[in-house]
């Protein structure tokens, strides 16, 4: 095999795993790629480049580190913290972010509502989890059904008992923030891994193989294959955020529709040519996967999705299934 061809392998010897879902090797590449790693986002980023540009990746280290202040509603001093406690902000930013969301189809926007921070604050995963009273949560989906985030002009307001949290959105935006950056310095190639949200570059169209964690164990449970220059790869788990109890799982990713976590399915993988569209569409497909047929509908051609469900079943949409000469079951998505 030519080294000057940029692929990912799946080896039993040399298996990394990359957060929440995406698991590969490493990438052999002509030039070889600096590698730059830090903890942010609450999780750890893994950011490489061609040699060449290896000076962009604190300046990208510095964006997402400025990005977090501003946006992170668990902070005291970000602009999201002042919306959720005044319930109106004016920030141009934060404006053109929810008017992408908008743009999105009536049922993604039905199972992805980022105005939800109440419910999860309920659950409170970062202390630890615990069951919220039902009553509680009653009242909490009683707003949620009558109230959304507003945005009029550059000015994001949120009706009392509503609080924004940007999980969903933010990661992905910010991968798409990054590649615009290596894309002005004329970057070749570029892995960009942000706790599992992914983006994969090469100047040329390549064939990538990417791995799909297994939800339940070790290693792989599949992976698929794309040819393209610019691929965002974003799995959603039940396994990466939880709690037990009476042996009920209890994981992050909740409907807006029950305020309880989503039962369906283990895990969603996105590709697409937006990371931001990637990490609203992982998430909406978890929380509503029992309606995957209205969801296809309504879906992008050119968009790529792996179900996994509870009982290890899988459902693609514009996949093609596949066995390679051991037997291995994988997918392959034409450009």
């Amino acid at each position: 095999m030519k080294k000057n061809r940029l692929f990912i392998v799946l080896s039993a010897s040399f298996l990394l795993l990359l957060g929440a879902g995406l698991i590969y090797q490493q990438i052999i590449t002509s030039p070889p790629l600096a590698e730059y790693r830090f903890f942010a986002m609450d999780t750890l980023c893994l950011l490489k480049v061609d040699k060449n540009h290896a000076d962009i990746l604190p300046q990208m280290e510095n964006e997402i580190r400025r990005m977090e202040k501003k946006y992170s509603r668990y902070r005291d001093d970000s602009l999201i913290r002042e919306l959720n406690m005044s319930g109106s902000v004016e920030d141009e930013t934060l404006a053109m972010l929810l008017r992408s969301y908008f743009k999105e189809s009536e049922i993604i926007r039905r199972y992805f509502r980022p105005e939800m921070g109440v419910l999860m604050d309920l659950w409170d995963f970062p202390g630890g989890g615990k069951i919220p009273k039902r009553q509680t949560l009653r009242q909490a989906l009683d707003v949620l059904s009558r109230e959304h985030v507003q945005v009029r002009g550059n000015t994001v307001s949120l009706a009392q008992g509503l609080s924004l949290d940007l999980g969903g959105l933010f990661k992905g935006w910010m991968l798409d923030r990054l590649m615009e950056m290596a894309f002005k310095r004329g970057v070749r190639y570029a892995v960009i891994n942000l706790g599992g949200d992914v983006a994969l570059f090469s100047k040329r169209p390549r064939l990538w193989k990417i791995g799909v964690r297994n939800p339940r164990g070790d290693g792989v449970s599949t992976w698929i294959e794309k040819k393209d220059s610019l691929l965002f790869v974003v799995t959603s788990g039940d396994y990466e955020r939880f709690f037990m109890k009476e042996n009920t799982r209890y994981h992050h990713i909740l409907s807006p529709l029950t305020g309880y976590p989503a039962r369906d399915v283990q895990s969603v993988t996105v590709i697409d040519s937006s990371g931001l569209r990637a990490d609203i569409l992982s998430t909406a497909y978890f929380a509503g996967a029992q309606e995957k047929e209205a969801f296809f509908e309504a879906e992008d051609p050119r968009t790529s999705i792996l179900m996994i469900y509870q009982d290890g079943q899988r459902t693609m949409w514009n996949l093609e299934e596949e066995k390679n000469e051991r037997g291995f079951i994988f997918y392959s998505s034409s450009p």
